[in-house]
């Protein structure tokens, strides 16, 4: 018995070293973000009848509020990274978030990219496979954490909050192949992408039942998409837009089509750093005349104090006139700094403010067959301090 497991430790051995000796031109590394976070906030929403809040009424009537200081891996990226050729280069991304454990049931572990890519000349590279398509700036980009100076992301940005903002209703997550190229003219570099991939992940089925595997695209339309952009010295600007459909078969009984529309720039001035974007979402339903469209901004801006240290902040809104409680916006503001101490090391603070208090009338039945409309209020007040350590490894 102890002869086979010694016969088998040394056969495991031997092939780690092949493997090792084979691909010895393979790259792997990756980061990640620990905090430490203190956050205090509540959620309210209640019904006001004759100016009296309604407390007792528990289908109307639900809060909740948080008071912790916890610490957690925010996010760990692992890398893979392989020249084939000149040419042609692999790249695979596995991200872990929210201290990940699946014997807790903690956070979530996903292969956010498995790709395969040719660059033809600087006109025309070909990335095909598992990718994060380039829809203005930061979404190809958004899980970079050492490269970008937040600690929470701009809203629908950061992946942690994605259980109460669903980013893939703004952004474009995933795409399975994409044509990009660059063409400088004069001092200006123009730069195109071209996307395609799955529909929103909805229409992915996760059901171990059905005749289709698990994690395929259960429908025939697909989404298309594509940015134009241009950058001089250190300005950038672009449009982005994509086109598909939105799941609603379960509120309309329908495959809504739906159009994004993104603007974004940035740039530096000696040493002040900005950056912003816009996203509009725009859907055409045909069972109702209900405005359900949406939209989303940030704008950052910030200051290069030494080559170490830097101050920035930061403002967002999120619309949604499908919620009644987010038709006038979210709205997020955040102040920050962060000091480099080794090139693969940011020490990060953040101040962060998450505000939204609207008040809307809603139908409320009072007796069989009659209904009264009556005040309705929505109240989120979330507050939260985080530092953190984002380091290369």
């Amino acid at each position: 018995m102890r002869k086979s497991a010694f016969k088998l430790i040394i056969l495991v051995l031997g092939l780690i070293s092949q493997t090792t000796f084979a691909q010895s031109d393979l790259q792997i590394f990756g980061f990640a973000q620990t905090q430490l976070k203190y956050q205090k906030g509540s959620y309210e929403r209640f019904l006001t009848v004759n100016g009296v809040k309604q407390t007792s009424l528990a289908s109307n009537y639900d809060q909740e509020s948080t008071n912790f200081i916890s610490g957690s891996v925010q996010q760990m990226n692992i890398f893979f990274r392989k020249e084939m050729t000149d040419n042609v280069t692999a790249w695979v991304n596995f991200e872990i978030l929210n201290n990940y454990s699946s014997d807790n049931k903690w956070g979530g572990m996903n292969l956010e990219e498995a790709w395969v890519s040719y660059q033809y000349d600087d006109l025309l590279t070909i990335k095909g496979g598992l990718l994060v398509p380039r829809f203005n700036h930061l979404n190809e980009i958004k899980n970079r954490m050492p490269l970008i100076p937040y600690i929470t992301r701009p809203l629908i940005f950061e992946p942690t909050l994605k259980n109460t903002i669903h980013p893939s209703i703004y952004l474009p997550e995933r795409a399975f192949i994409q044509f990009t190229g660059k063409l400088p003219v004069e001092n200006v570099t123009l730069d195109y992408a071209l996307f395609g991939g799955n529909s929103e992940t909805q229409y992915q089925n996760s059901d171990p039942t059905r005749l289709i595997e698990t994690g395929a695209d259960s429908v025939t339309f697909k989404m298309v998409g594509g940015r134009i952009g241009a950058k001089y010295g250190d300005f950038y600007a672009g449009v982005s837009t994509t086109f598909d459909a939105a799941n609603y078969q379960a509120v309309l009984k329908e495959n809504v089509k739906r159009n994004r529309i993104g603007f974004d720039f940035g740039g530096t001035v000696q040493n002040v750093f900005f950056e912003g974007e816009y996203i509009g979402v725009s859907l055409k339903p045909k069972n109702t005349n209900t405005d359900i469209n949406k939209s989303f901004y940030y704008a950052t801006l910030g200051y290069n104090l030494t080559e170490q240290w830097y101050i920035y902040g930061s403002h967002s809104t999120l619309k949604d006139k499908e919620n009644p409680a987010f038709k006038n916006g979210l709205n997020g503001n955040i102040l920050g700094a962060g000091f480099k101490p080794l090139p693969s090391l940011t020490l990060k603070v953040e101040y962060s403010s998450y505000k939204c208090n609207d008040t809307f009338d809603v139908d409320v039945p009072v007796a069989p067959g009659v209904s009264m409309k009556f005040p309705y209020t929505v109240d989120i007040d979330f507050k939260a301090v985080q530092i953190a350590a984002s380091f290369l490894f």
